[in-house]
């Protein structure tokens, strides 16, 4: 029946209904509805007073709330006897803006596409940015951007063309790069062997090159391949005799296929200028027989300089043994017009010590990635384990935890070897606990030569107070290795949240919430699954007011960042080369992690640790009074140089009252005649400078 149409009540709601909608940044605003209605709910116009439970959480002026502290806030629409009320989270100032994307990519005059703009406080929650608080500044003769919901839609006003978009709110800033149009560039022909060889992994894999008729009547390039002999991950890859130098601008690389049906997952491997591997995937499953034309998009964010050094066919299914034959032509880069943005500095978490040493609380030295095998077991990567292993055995921390990828093919012996390393380096000297990686299934069987030497593949321990919840992701997922760990996981936040014996969580897996590198390989594969656990990190901490972290590792390096109050830290490899450059946190190494509820600002910290062939420190011998320069800092790893900055952890000291020095931008500056020594450790390695201040 319909309604009086009379006003009874009013249903207040942000104005644009999206994911945390219902948060404010201090300092900011958020539109919200009245919504008014009568007694059936039928909308009813009205123009409300609006008013907020705390002036000095959040103001609402029409509908428009202003934040102004952390906290909850009621706000409330009311006429004459009709009210009602939704409650936001103000969040903290702002620290630093962010973008749903650092492309937006057209394809040519009038395609559109979207993105948002993001702002995020000291403790790592964010919400999406209302227009009225942030200014674009673009080239307006090449897209037309217009508020749109939570973000921005852009339209294309030419055919071909580029521009830096800066959005700035708050007194911060960021930046993404828009492109119109693409143009094809045959980086390839693939007209026949000539130029190309083909290699495998392992070697019992098959792979042979061979000319053969191409799509249109000319020639390709065959590569007959054997996908057996293992259950390991097995590959045929086709490589030029050099690396192909990709364009500026490419967005994607496109390559013909004439499919065989069999389903390999076709991959390309792209460098850059520091020989820094990102893979990309062309299909994930060549389940199609004749000619089709396939692309691997160019992940936005690559450093500069990429080069294409190999494409190939891979299996990864243990069971999926077959060979066939692929036929390849027309390797192609779809090369976007290209424009200077400007670089956004990335954030720098202050939980990961920069300065300093970590004592007190629960200590737990992160190991993983060495990825040995037993064929060489006194070879580089065996060596390099052990090595890590006996410097965390040296921080005397409470536990090592061996974060998965310690072994590389899963096998019998390589878990043989793996104990008696561990035999040698902790037994006797230190707890240690063991979480499985992606390696150690890699045998075809899933985990049972893990458990046959190693026991649980899960479980949760408690800790000097702290409870360490050790997680299975080696096959990509939480789910897969046993919805009873979920279950596991829930109960285990349950009854740390009401047992006041325990005083704070850490989960650790092996696999990451979210890769740092700009591909997304290395993570959750099930994004839902990657959602969920944040939430629960994130209500555990809200709900019983304990500090919470997660351990993860796999994506080759050292890296930290925070989510709603949760810091995420990803472990580096601590023998298998870094899959970043040096001072992108691509060294080798381990990770120290100390918790302790009592440090209320930072219960929760983090040491880098590098291994330390050579330590240099460089800079002046001899300043005037009130002079400033600058001091370097350098770790060697054999051919590998890593600077001493943000994420290597390090301990300055200078004398004091005669210099004084900033470690954040390296800056030392002379305040008094006199002779100074300025100090640097790394990691139980330290290197000192002699400076002469004059007046």
């Amino acid at each position: 029946m319909p309604g009086s149409g009379k006003l009874t009540g009013f249903a207040p709601a942000p104005a644009v209904a999206t994911a945390d909608a219902n948060r404010v940044l201090t300092g900011l605003t958020r539109h919200l509805v009245a919504d008014g209605h009568d007694e059936t709910g039928a909308a009813v116009a009205a123009e409300p007073h609006w008013t907020t439970s705390d002036r000095r959480r959040a103001t609402v002026t029409r509908g428009v709330v202003t934040g102004h502290g952390p906290g909850a806030v009621d706000v409330v629409a009311k006429s004459g006897r009709a009210s009602g009320k939704t409650t936001l989270s103000v969040l903290g100032a702002p620290v630093r803006l962010g973008t749903s994307t650092e492309q937006v990519a057209l394809s040519g005059a009038g395609a559109k596409s979207t993105f948002k703009v993001y702002g995020y406080d000291a403790d790592g929650y964010g919400t999406w940015l209302e227009p009225d608080d942030v200014k674009l500044d673009y080239d307006h003769s090449v897209v037309r951007i217009e508020p749109s919901g939570d973000g921005y839609a852009v339209t294309a006003l030419t055919a071909s063309g580029a521009t830096a978009i800066t959005a700035s709110a708050a007194g911060f800033t960021t930046h993404l790069a828009a492109s119109v149009g693409t143009v094809p560039q045959v980086a390839a022909p693939l007209d026949g062997p000539a130029g190309w060889t083909a290699t495998v992994y392992p070697a019992v894999v098959g792979a042979a090159l061979s000319a053969a008729p191409g799509r249109d009547g000319g020639a390709g390039l065959a590569l007959d391949y054997r996908l057996t002999g293992t259950n390991a991950t097995r590959a045929a890859y086709v490589t030029p005799s050099a690396p192909l130098a990709v364009p500026a601008g490419t967005q994607k690389i496109g390559l013909w296929v004439n499919g065989d049906g069999k389903g390999a997952w076709l991959r390309a491997e792209l460098r850059d200028a520091a020989n820094v591997a990102s893979v990309v995937d062309l299909s994930l499953s060549v389940d199609w027989t004749g000619w089709r034309y396939v692309t691997a998009a160019v992940p936005a964010g690559l450093p500069d300089g990429q080069r294409l050094a190999r494409f190939y066919a891979v299996e990864n299914v243990p069971d999926q043994q077959y060979e066939g034959r692929l036929v390849f032509d027309d390797l192609t880069f779809e090369v976007a017009p290209t424009t200077s943005v400007p670089a956004d500095a990335a954030p720098h978490d202050p939980a990961l010590v920069t300065d300093g040493v970590l004592t007190g609380g629960l200590r737990v030295a992160v190991v993983s990635d060495a990825q040995f095998t037993a064929d060489d077991p006194a070879g580089p990567l065996v060596t390099q384990a052990r090595r890590a292993l006996r410097e965390a055995v040296a921080a005397k921390p409470d536990l090592v935890l061996i974060n998965g990828d310690f072994v590389d093919r899963g096998t019998a012996p390589d878990f043989a070897l793996a104990r008696q390393v561990i035999a040698d380096e902790l037994d006797g000297k230190v707890p240690w606990y063991y979480v499985p990686g992606n390696h150690e299934a890699e045998a075809g069987n899933g985990l049972a030569n893990f458990q046959a030497v190693f026991g649980e593949t899960h479980r949760v321990v408690d800790v000097h107070g702290i409870r360490l919840v050790l997680m299975d992701s080696s096959r990509g997922s939480l789910r897969a290795g046993g919805f009873d760990q979920v279950r596991m996981l829930r109960s285990a936040l349950d009854s740390a949240a009401a047992d006041r014996s325990v005083r704070g969580v850490v989960v650790a897996m092996h696999h990451p919430v979210k890769d740092p590198s700009p591909t997304g390989n290395s993570q959750l594969g099930d994004r839902k699954e990657a959602t969920l656990l944040t939430q629960w990190l994130t209500g555990f901490e809200q709900a019983s007011g304990k500090p919470a972290a997660s351990v993860a590792s796999h994506a080759g390096v050292f890296s930290l960042s925070r989510v709603d109050g949760v810091p995420y830290l990803v472990n580096g490899n601590s023998g298998k080369a870094p899959a970043a450059a040096p001072g992108d946190g691509g060294f080798v190494g381990w990770t120290l992690l100390r918790v302790d509820p009592a440090d209320r600002a930072q219960p929760v910290r983090f040491e880098t640790r590098p291994n330390v062939d050579s330590l240099t420190l460089s800079g002046p011998s001899l300043l005037a009074r009130g002079e400033r320069a600058v001091v370097r800092a350098s770790v060697r790893q054999g051919t590998r140089d890593v600077p001493v900055s943000y994420p290597v952890s390090a301990d300055w000291t200078a004398s004091w009252g005669v210099v004084s020095f900033d470690p954040a931008s390296g800056v030392l500056t002379a305040l008094r005649p006199g002779v100074a020594r300025l100090s640097v450790t790394v990691n139980g390695v330290t290197q000192s400078l002699v400076v002469t201040v004059r007046g």
